[in-house]
């Protein structure tokens, strides 16, 4: 980097102040926008000008970041690679702009303090909830070479996409790091081809064309024996806003199993800390569940939901694993409302602050035909 790039940079300010700065308009925005009744903003136009500017000024301090070795702002280059960028294809070039920029704030905080200088800042990045954070981290290590074993095998698929290295073998960090080896050989007996349809290999950015699959996919999931398929179906699973036709044969093969349902239950809190929008996960699991669902899986739904079940004053969060659970049900409608009306009664009447208590309790009402709560 030249001399006068060098100093106009550091006129601007340290990466970190600016990081800081542009974060504060970014909320303050968002807080404009929820105190607005109605948005209007259709998802087909582009997005609104603020939000480029915002997107810009946070990769322009990504790369100031990097170019100027700044490591104190370490972290925020992991979080604006994995908030702001929205290139997820990569390029016949190299990685997207995010894992670019990721990669190069590495090798200057390893160049400057030594490659065991990225331990704790990997351990903590390694660590975080959402998993466009770690996505962001592995394709960085990938590009370096190293990646930990615990993005390897990360419980979420895009994670663990952005980590494989080319030549790694299909299946590679499919199963938990802690998964019995029992699984392990169930994993290695499959058909390649059933395995490279499951969980396919990273391509070459350089070929061209499709690639035909191997098997069909709903085939390839029906092959998996039972044990190891309540352990790999929820890990394919991706957090992405909208579930694709992929999650959707997924969700359906998982459902099929003994005990697919509390296989998905547990990975509500994975779905919740990523960007999965609840009413559309809500519709594609409640299609997928509804052709084998049971009274037994109706209690065992209303059994979370009143686990879930927060007090009055809840705010209404972008994503709550009760609510989606009890918007199921009442689309399930259950013939049996027994167990509704017993849950209903124990949880008494709902609060009129129209938080997340009370869409429970009117979505188990409906679901029990009892009158509805006043809107």
């Amino acid at each position: 980097m030249s001399d006068d790039l060098q100093t106009l940079l550091a006129t601007l300010g340290r990466p970190l102040s600016l990081f800081r700065r542009l974060n504060e308009v970014r909320r303050k925005q968002d807080d404009e926008d929820e105190d607005e009744d109605v948005v209007d903003w259709d998802f087909d136009e582009e997005a609104p000008p603020e939000v480029d500017a915002i997107a810009a000024g946070f990769r322009f301090a990504s790369a100031a970041a990097a170019a100027l070795r700044d490591t104190t702002a370490f972290a925020w280059v992991a979080w604006a690679c994995a908030f702001v960028d929205e290139e997820e294809v990569e390029r016949t070039d190299g990685p997207a702009l995010s894992a670019r920029l990721l990669r190069l704030a590495l090798e200057r905080r390893a160049e400057r303090d030594g490659v065991a200088s990225l331990a704790g800042p990997t351990a903590k990045l390694g660590a975080h909830p959402h998993p466009r954070v770690r996505a962001a981290l592995a394709g960085a290590l990938a590009a370096l070479g190293e990646v930990p074993a615990a993005l390897v095998h990360d419980p979420d698929p895009d994670v663990r996409r952005a980590a494989r290295r080319l030549g790694d073998a299909p299946g590679t960090g499919l199963l938990p790091i802690d998964a019995p080896p029992a699984l392990s050989e169930a994993l290695a007996d499959l058909d390649p081809a059933h395995l490279a349809v499951i969980d396919p290999p990273r391509r070459d950015p350089a070929a061209w064309g499709p690639v035909a699959p191997a098997a069909p996919l709903p085939d390839a999931l029906s092959a998996l024996p039972d044990a190891l398929a309540l352990v790999v179906l929820p890990r394919l699973l991706s957090t992405d806003t909208v579930p694709t036709s992929r999650d959707r044969s997924v969700l359906r093969a998982l459902f099929a199993r003994p005990g697919g349902l509390d296989a998905f239950l547990a990975q509500l809190p994975r779905l919740a800390a990523g960007d999965a929008c609840e009413p559309l996960w809500e519709h594609q699991a409640t299609e997928s569940l509804a052709p084998v669902a049971t009274p037994a899986m109706i209690e065992r739904l209303l059994t979370a939901i009143e686990a879930e079940l927060p007090p009055a004053g809840t705010r209404d969060d972008d994503f709550h694993a009760g609510r989606m659970l009890a918007r199921m049900v009442e689309a399930l409608a259950p013939t049996e409302v027994a167990p509704i009306c017993a849950l209903l009664d124990r949880a008494g009447p709902p609060p009129d602050d129209y938080g997340v208590r009370w869409s429970i309790l009117s979505s188990l009402r409906r679901a029990a035909a009892r009158e509805e709560a006043p809107r």
